[in-house]
């Protein structure tokens, strides 16, 4: 690691020089304030700095405080070098900008241990920065795509409407054809001439139709193929009449796997069981196309199938945004489950650092609510994690939840909890997310204070769960415990203390719940509330 050495005095300066470079760093070195502040404010300067109190031009705290100033993106930690070792001289040097400091003469060993805590919360500070510019990016991804999905979605509905258009005008069009067919049929006898007319119209109508009409004996042998089909087929008359369907423009098997051998005599047997199919089709030039295909049997006088008439529209283009849609779909799926991985880590990292900060802390108090605001955090990171781990990414089964949350907490409690017992009574219940982390954080503060406050030291007692279903989308949550209760005169909702006003407030503000507080022989905290996510009541495992 780079470490800047900023010391007027030779022998300290070489003595620091030598040092560092057995401890396998790259010393940069300089005589005087002004220099280390030249240095220090280049973007690629050292991340670690060691700074002597005394220097000509600029003293090390001048240094501390421009350093200070600078927005950069990467943080420089700062040792300052002094004889000073007064109360009120290391204030004024963390004060202004410090992070720590080595009384001269210096012991190496103490230097080497300091240097080291400095390289670590260096390298904690990147992983953070690191961290933040992972998530904003991948935020940024995920608009674009919801972006492109909904443009795509757009675009879909936009085909599938004229699609149902050209449907309907195909349809119109050929029932008017088997309406002047069906009459010309029975004005055969009657007038040869008046027959031939008609077909002659006829003819005329399919041959200038957009639609792929074909007519095909009962046999599977092509007897019509009119113009359309022949230009978007890409056989001649003479290629294509005579043969049989399969082979030519239906292929034995589609490029799903399904037989299309099988679906053809389906049809060519009982036509009117398939008045509608959609199948893929093959061009003479082995091109794959999805056709829409609307089926007609012609019967005899005698009733029996004479000929099958189809007609067809291409829906190749439907078909390849239907699937493109999909995909998108999938896409969509992994970058959701991406993103509660990368927000559990990122919880777990203010978690470490919380506690990180924990370990550096003598004030119990302070420590105390490093120790609540950490539980707090990785009771948002557990939900994070059973949705990553889960095959539903916008629901959590929460009575594992609960399970998982109640096991931390009393392991992390140790021989405080040591004595308790507890157990979760539940209804099989999925939350929305919007839902379980207010829950979640609930859960997390009453477990808490049952296990810090409720039973006095070496008691035994026992802590009850219970999440039960009163009613469609309809929740109670009860927390209760055989501990030695609440004060008879507690307000809970006036009460100052940091838990009762978040369960309040996570109860009413943001569940819309109703909390009720019990403190008799023991506490009971209930809380009805509504999952709006889940507005049918049903569950969604």
């Amino acid at each position: 690691m780079r470490i800047l050495i900023a010391e007027d005095d030779i022998a300290t300066r070489k003595m620091l020089e030598v040092q560092l470079r057995k401890w396998n760093h790259e010393p940069v070195v300089c005589s005087d304030g002004n220099q280390a502040w030249q240095i220090l404010k280049l973007e690629d300067s050292p991340r670690l700095a060691i700074l002597d109190w005394m220097m000509p031009v600029m003293d090390g705290l001048q240094v501390c405080r421009e350093v200070r100033k600078l927005e950069r993106r990467h943080y420089v930690y700062i040792i300052l070098l002094t004889a000073r070792d007064l109360t009120e001289d290391i204030i004024a040097g963390l004060e202004a900008g410090a992070d720590d400091y080595v009384v001269k003469p210096f012991d190496p060993y103490e230097l080497r241990v300091r240097i080291k805590g400095g390289e670590r919360i260096v390298q904690l500070q990147s992983e953070v920065v690191a961290a933040k510019e992972n998530l904003e990016e991948a935020n940024r991804d995920l608009q674009k795509e919801i972006q492109d999905r909904k443009a795509a979605e757009r675009d879909l509905q936009r085909a599938r409407d004229e699609l149902e258009r050209r449907v309907d005008e195909r349809t119109a069009e050929l029932r008017l054809a088997n309406e002047m067919l069906l009459q010309e049929i029975a004005e055969r006898r009657r007038a040869q001439d008046a027959l031939g007319r008609s077909q002659a119209r006829y003819k005329e109508l399919v041959e200038n139709a957009n639609s792929i009409i074909l007519r095909v004996k009962p046999d599977g042998t092509i007897t019509f193929f009119n113009e359309f089909a022949r230009t978007f087929f890409g056989y001649s008359e003479e290629e294509i009449l005579g043969k049989h369907v399969l082979g030519t423009i239906v292929p034995e098997v589609e490029s799903t796997g399904r037989d299309l051998t099988a679906l053809v005599l389906e049809v060519l047997k009982d036509p009117d069981a398939y008045t509608r199919v959609e199948n893929e089709n093959i061009r003479r030039n082995g091109e794959r196309v999805w056709v829409a295909w609307t089926n007609k049997g012609v019967f005899g006088e005698d009733g029996s199938l004479s000929e099958l008439l189809c007609v067809g529209n291409d829906i190749t283009e439907l078909k390849r945004a239907e699937d493109s849609i999909r995909g998108s779909l999938h896409e969509k799926e992994a970058l959701l489950q991406e993103i509660h991985h990368r927000v559990k880590n990122n919880l777990q990292v203010i978690s470490s650092l919380l506690a990180l900060q924990g370990r550096r802390i003598d004030d119990e108090k302070v420590e105390r609510v490093l120790l609540d605001s950490q539980s707090r955090v990785r009771s948002m990171a557990l939900i994070h994690e059973q949705l990553y781990q889960s095959g539903n990414l916008s629901r959590i089964d929460f009575r594992e939840y609960l399970e998982n949350l109640a096991s931390a907490l009393f392991q992390s409690y140790g021989q405080t909890a040591g004595h308790i017992s507890f157990s979760v009574v539940s209804d099989p219940v999925f939350l929305g997310v919007a839902t379980a982390i207010p829950c979640g954080l609930i859960a997390n503060e009453l477990l808490s204070n049952c296990l810090k406050h409720a039973f006095n030291e070496g008691r035994s007692g026992s802590i009850r769960l219970i999440l039960r279903r009163t009613g469609p989308s309809r929740y109670r949550f009860v927390v209760s415990d055989n501990g030695k209760g609440l004060p008879a005169d507690l307000d809970y909702r006036a009460s100052k203390s940091l838990g009762f006003s978040l369960v309040t407030r996570l109860a009413e503000l943001q569940l819309h719940g109703r909390l009720e507080v019990r403190g008799n022989g023991g506490t009971q905290v209930q809380i009805d509330f509504e999952d709006r996510e889940d507005a049918e009541g049903e569950e969604r495992p």
